[in-house]
């Protein structure tokens, strides 16, 4: 569930009923461009052709997932 916010982009508060902070207080949705996670906003992020976009799920703000 997408929730839009005052810098003009989206927030990722859930994808198929597992949402921010359902792991705890350090949980919520990250995505990864070629298996790394990105420290820029998605909106910011300039892609190549042919790179990976996943998103991932941490409970413990992406220590857990790289």
């Amino acid at each position: 569930m997408p929730i839009k916010n005052s810098y003009g982009s989206v927030y990722v508060q859930g994808i198929n009923y597992l949402y921010e902070f359902s792991c705890g207080p350090l949980s919520g949705w990250m995505y990864q461009v070629n298996g790394e996670i990105s420290e820029l906003r998605m909106l910011k992020n300039t892609n190549e052709d042919g790179d990976r976009i996943a998103w991932v799920y941490t409970c413990d703000l992406g220590k857990d997932v790289g």
